[in-house]
């Protein structure tokens, strides 16, 4: 996962700390998600979502309730390695997520969700973003299952 986009100490500790506070949530959400389709490689760190699984857990999160929010929190994703914008086949191999690309699309989301909001130049900003894009959300996999 590439870290180096970081605007700053404060970001780079902000998302390590929610990241780690989640981590198992957004591993049970990562799996439950790989889990729908099938697999083309057998060992578990080689395991990935497609597009349109990470565009429905959008929706499911809050991050992106209409179409066009889903477009312009993908926007930010272009420079994700092997992430190709605009996608042109969300069903496809050639437009997955493995565990580090998903966590790292988060932050960039919340960084562009940061500078579309009134937190942009705040030093807090990303911080308070990415918070509030965790809070009130139900991430219980196993919950929302029953």
């Amino acid at each position: 996962m590439n870290l180096g986009f970081h605007q700053g100490e404060e970001d780079f500790n902000a998302s390590m700390s929610v990241l780690s506070i989640y981590h198992q949530e957004l591993m049970d959400n990562f799996r439950y998600y790989a889990g729908l389709h099938e697999q083309r490689f057998q060992k578990e760190e080689n395991m990935y979502i497609i597009m349109q699984s990470f565009i429905n857990w959008m929706k499911v999160m809050g991050i992106a309730g209409s179409r066009e929010e889903a477009s312009a929190a993908a926007e930010c994703m272009h420079e994700i390695d092997f992430v190709h914008i605009p996608f042109q086949d969300t069903l496809n191999i050639n437009n997955t997520l493995n565990y580090a690309q998903f966590l790292e699309a988060i932050l960039r989301i919340a960084y562009y969700k940061k500078d579309n909001s009134q937190e942009k130049g705040s030093p807090d900003g990303f911080k308070n973003t990415l918070e509030a894009m965790f809070a009130d959300v139900e991430l219980d996999i196993k919950k929302k299952a029953k």
